[in-house]
């Protein structure tokens, strides 16, 4: 069957004309071609019968709007095979039943769930009637594509759910069907002429090739590339052998004026030279899938006069409505181009840059129609092409005008010219409504606010002719979106009403620079050059970022991509571009290239700001070819340090003293001219406007752009105090990755507060801690069981009577700290009934006395062995921990020798915080209380209902530091964020019963965590693990038959692995790591072939290093 669909071209036969010809007329056209197949777009019932007898493949179709109707019930899907299959098969070689046309381009999130089951019903159908040789399918745009350029990037959209790609093509891979593409190199080519060539857009550049810098592979035409982006993106789902069928594809033979490329002769250009490449036998394929059948269907059997849009779209047709070829094409493929008659040359394949006038008449205005009066020239075409826009705004070209009016190059009426600019705006008539603009494909004419106005009807006289002329010339005022306060010097005079109030994140920074001038901000002593820099100078530093990078380009909304490291200038650019409108897209320094390609690409952004050149050096020969860079940032370094200077050059790279140097200038100039501020129109940054864009656990399949607003991250900084009392002159610690939105959220809290915070690493962390003497610090369990192992070494190491004395103290201290939770009323209990008075007294009573037994030694013990240790480590007032479990053991550690440490939860879709312990309620083995303005319930996992205190279940947050959602991933919101607000954590905990009496009545309210409900595992330095990810590739070694990955609470993952006996013992003995007569392998060997295989497999998706499995 293959071979016989190769040598066939099929033909997609539309009806969407007033004068097409009848089906009769039409099939015997079909015949006369020779067309090996025909698509339709139903399963009209006259054409099928039509079709009868002869030797057309015939494609039938579902309807969009039948699809979730069939999906819901077998028996509609029955009916439907009955009616339109069976009543023809098999006198009607009906081949393909494509279910729903271009589906996924819709956002209709039923119609995607209900795709594949409405497909599956189908098939079935068909094999309960024993019919077999009819693929099942659907036909997708190329809009289902992410990236398609180079092929070998191409993945799928992540508008799209893995979820909904995945199932279709589980069904077309076990139905052995095809993957149908409508697939137009007319559009990208007439998007971009002036880098794509057209020669290679129609098969014309046999010179012209390009190698594919990810895979290495030649291509000669843009057909074949785009074709290899979809595989690729099968690919990397794990679906490499699913077939390709091209649904639609052609070239239009004609359009509007400005619609550059659309003639005869490169309609037939291309059609003919495609017609070679798909009949050949054997068959060409794509470099990626050489020699493979590719089932093709032209567009289109006719122009058809009445689809919407823009000219080309009523221009695809192979044959005018008389019947007669638009163009000769021979569908065998048999004519060679010297046997085709001579075309006419084309003359618009350079982009059109004259003026267009459009006239027309509208029903509306003629004599009698409520529209007719005033009769004038700007009130009549007001309110014309306020109707075109209403009905038509969606479907194209500012200067195509749907039927109400026809193009002309030439002014047909001298001396009356309305130019919808903004002097037509000015000049209009009352009363007018502004109608925003929705800018056209071509990013051409209609620029500006267009005008309508509302009418009553008036008395008739005579029929009205409007006349429009579009002028693709125009110059607009620039937006500018600014922080209130920060930049609340520029405003004067510009409209905006000062405010009081923090909108954006960096408004904060001009209220600390008021309070605390000149106290010092930040000490970041380990780059070059060293830095410190008081409140006013921190401002000013992220008043220049933010201004350069307007100078350089960077335009509200955009994302900006912040690859770096924890500095000092981290926050400045952090700052800088928030402070824009545009958003930023935080990553870490040491993630790997892939990682950061597939954040930057997804998230769109549009330029890259990175740590140094060292990191630039290393993805920039991936980035830059698989990714669209407008500019590159270094926060640090030289750009003398670039490897590829060359390559460089293609690029615009600037310094951070060269960014700082034009915002400073161009800050400067605005405070002195008001001409200069006049040049913008203000808009200042909302509350609701995104921020930044934080990339959670999922990141090598469907990654997962949290969306935090400026008011997500204020509420963070308004509401922490109560967790850290902070005052002017207290010092902070910085250790974190400043994209964790734990010490994000803290950093911007910490210095609304006068606070001094000094940056450091983690092999510098024990000599800071003794010489800077912090008052807090903030980090994550790791930190804090390093300091505790880094202590009980210096116990271990002492001598004898030095460690018995400091254990023995330590043990004194560890029960008398439980005896003082006891009389406090901070003890854990999950039992709803509080204990009596009388047991409760008694209880009090008996942990005071053994208190007050104790207090003598523990206070003996602080002043021998604990001060010394205070003098080590600072944190004098409290430690914080966040982003993953505090182990008990370090917890209870820290409370014996009186170092506060404070555990917090939080999640990145919450900003993060969403309780913690208080300095007077630290309850240990909890994470606290909600924070202020937060409710937290804990549900029954299956049936949602909220429990009670005390009970087991799934928490749950709801607060205004919730995440807005995914970045383009609206079903994994849904899955997140219900209807009310509520944010599903994933956690299992439960919340501490309400007692007035007993040694829990001041842990009421507290939550206590007990583990994850979904499989993410939170590793102790707070990165996620999606384990499914990991335990599917390791899978792919013949070493393992089963694989279960742990680690949850710990520093490191590990791995239980069922080895395949047979497989690892050969390998071993490849690797001479035994004697090849050996039966057996030592558990030394096993696991270090288990290590290396391991990395081996799972490098692409590992986030930290193994420890080694242990079984």
């Amino acid at each position: 069957m293959d071979a016989l669909i190769s040598r066939r071209i099929g033909i997609n036969y539309g009806q969407l004309g007033s004068n097409l010809p009848s089906p009769y007329r039409s099939i015997e056209h079909l015949k006369s071609m020779k067309a090996g197949m025909v698509k339709l777009y139903d399963a009209n019932a006259e054409i099928l019968k039509l079709l009868s007898g002869t030797d057309v493949l015939v494609s039938i179709m579902v309807k969009n709007e039948q699809i979730s109707s069939i999906a819901s019930n077998k028996k509609i899907a029955e009916d439907w095979v009955r009616k339109n299959v069976l009543a023809y098969y098999p006198d009607t070689k009906i081949r393909y039943i494509l279910v729903g046309n271009e589906v996924l381009t819709y956002n209709n999130q039923k119609m995607w769930l209900d795709l594949v089951p409405a497909m599956s019903l189908i098939n079935k159908s068909l094999a309960s009637h024993n019919i077999h040789n009819i693929k099942v399918g659907t036909p997708l745009a190329m809009d289902i594509m992410g990236s398609s350029f180079p092929p070998s990037s191409g993945n799928f959209s992540s508008r799209i759910p893995n979820e909904v790609m995945i199932s279709l093509l589980e069904f077309l891979n076990s139905t052995r069907s095809f993957f149908f593409i409508d697939v137009y190199t007319y559009y990208p080519w007439s998007a971009d002429p002036s880098n794509l060539n057209l020669d290679y857009a129609l098969f014309k550049g046999r010179n012209l090739t390009y190698k594919d810098p990810g895979s290495g592979l030649i291509y000669t035409n843009l057909l074949d590339q785009m074709l290899d982006s979809v595989i690729f993106a099968m690919q990397k789902l794990g679906f490499p052998n699913i077939k390709m069928a091209i649904a639609e594809t052609g070239w239009p033979n004609s359009g509007d004026i400005e619609q550059s490329g659309a003639n005869i002769y490169n309609a037939a250009t291309f059609n003919r030279n495609l017609i070679k490449r798909v009949t050949v036998d054997p068959p060409m394929g794509t470099p990626a899938k050489p020699g493979i059948v590719i089932p093709t269907f032209l567009f289109s059997l006719y122009d058809e006069n009445q689809k919407p849009g823009p000219g080309t779209e009523r221009h695809w047709g192979l044959l005018n409505t008389n019947g007669t070829p638009i163009y000769d094409v021979d569908l065998t493929g048999a004519l060679s181009e010297q046997d085709y008659t001579n075309l006419p040359q084309p003359l618009n394949n350079k982009p059109f840059k004259g003026k267009l006038w459009a006239m027309g008449t509208c029903d509306e205005l003629a004599p009698g129609k409520r529209c007719y009066e005033p009769v004038s020239i700007i009130s009549n075409a007001s309110y014309a092409f306020s109707s075109y826009w209403a009905k038509f705004r969606e479907t194209g070209a500012s200067c195509y005008f749907n039927g109400l009016a026809v193009q002309t190059t030439i002014d047909p009426i001298p001396n009356i010219v309305m130019s919808l600019n903004s002097s037509f705006v000015a000049s209009s008539c009352d009363p007018i409504y502004a109608l925003k603009h929705l800018a056209s494909p071509h990013r051409r004419l209609i620029n500006s606010n267009f005008l309508y106005r509302k009418c009553t009807p008036f008395l008739v006289t005579r029929n009205q002719t409007f006349r429009v002329y579009c002028d693709s010339q125009t110059k607009e005022m620039q937006i500018r979106k600014f922080s209130p306060i920060l930049e609340s010097m520029l405003l004067s005079g510009n409209g905006v009403v000062p405010s009081n109030e923090w909108k954006a994140v960096p408004d904060i920074w001009r209220t600390s620079a008021e309070k605390f001038g000149d106290r010092v901000a930040l000490v970041d002593p380990y780059h070059d050059p060293p830095t410190s820099m008081t409140y006013k100078q921190l401002e000013q530093e992220i008043l220049n970022f933010s201004e350069g990078l307007r100078v350089i380009g960077l335009k509200p909304e955009e994302k900006l991509a912040l690859f770096a490291d924890n500095s000092c200038r981290w926050l400045v650019a952090d700052q800088g571009i928030m402070a824009t409108g545009a958003i930023n897209v935080v990553r870490g320094s040491r993630s790997s290239v892939e990682e950061l390609l597939q954040i930057y690409n997804h998230s769109e952004s549009v330029a890259l700001v990175v740590d140094d050149p060292v990191l630039y050096n290393r993805v920039s020969e991936t980035f830059r070819a698989r990714a669209t860079i407008r500019f590159v940032i270094f926060l640090w370094g030289e750009k003398s340090s670039i490897k590829d200077v060359a390559a460089a050059a293609e690029i615009p790279v600037y310094s951070y003293n060269e960014i700082t140097s034009l915002g400073h200038e161009s800050h400067t100039a605005l405070l002195h001219s008001e001409d200069a501020r006049k040049q913008y129109i203000y808009e200042t940054i909302s509350s609701d406007d995104v921020a930044t864009l934080v990339y959670t656990s999922g990141t090598t399949g469907n990654p997962k752009g949290v969306m935090l607003t400026h008011g997500n991250l204020l509420h963070q900084i308004t509401n922490l105090w109560d967790i850290v009392p902070a005052v002017p002159g207290d010092r902070f610690l910085s250790l974190l990755p400043p994209w964790h939105a734990y010490e994000r959220a803290c950093e911007y809290f910490i210095f609304t507060h006068g606070t001094e915070q000094v940056y450091t690493i983690i092999k510098n962390l024990k000599e800071d801690l003794r010489s800077y003497q912090p008052n807090y610090l903030i980090s994550v369990p790791l930190v804090y069981e390093t300091l505790y192992r880094g202590i009980q070494k210096q116990f271990n190491t002492s001598s004898a009577a030095r460690k018995l004395v400091a254990l023995l103290f330590l043990r004194f201290s560890l029960a008398y700290m439980e005896a003082k939770r006891i009389y406090e009323g901070k003890c854990l209990t999950k039992d709803p009934e509080q204990p009596s008075f009388l047991v409760s007294l008694f209880d009090w009573f008996w942990a005071r006395i053994t208190a007050a037994i104790l207090w003598p030694l523990h206070m003996l013990a602080k002043k021998i062995v604990y001060n010394k240790i205070h003098s080590a480590i600072g944190i004098s007032k409290a430690g914080i921990s966040g982003g993953g479990s505090l182990p008990s053991h370090v917890d209870k550690f820290f409370e014996a020798i009186e170092i506060k440490v404070q555990n917090g939860y939080g999640l990145t879709e919450s900003s993060p915080v969403v309780a913690a312990r208080r300095p007077n309620c630290n309850v240990l083995g909890s994470v606290g209380h909600p924070i202020k303005h937060t409710e937290i319930k804990v549900v029954d996992a299956e049936t949602d209902k909220v429990l009670p205190y005390g009970s087991k279940g799934i928490v749950k947050a709801r607060g205004p530091q919730v995440m807005k959602g995914y970045y383009k991933n609206p079903f994994a919101t849904k899955q997140a964020l219900d209807e009310n607000g509520w944010l599903n954590t994933g956690d299992i905990g439960w919340i501490c019963p309400h007692h007035s009496v007993g040694r829990s009545r001041n842990a009421r309210g507290v939550i206590v965590l007990e583990g994850r409900a979904k499989d993410t595992i939170v590793l102790s330095t707070g990165e996620n693990v999606e384990p499914s990810e990991i335990e599917e590739a390791a899978l792919r070694s013949s070493l393992i038959q089963q694989i279960v990955v742990i680690g949850q609470d710990q520093r490191r993952l590990a791995a239980i692995i069922v080895p395949n006996k047979e497989e690892i013992l050969s390998e071993a003995k490849r690797l001479s790591k035994v004697d090849s007569d050996a039966s057996e392998i030592s558990k030394e060997t096993m696991t270090s072939l288990f290590h290396e295989e391991l990395r081996k497999w799972t490098s692409e998706v590992l986030i930290s290093s193994w420890t080694h499995p242990r079984g």
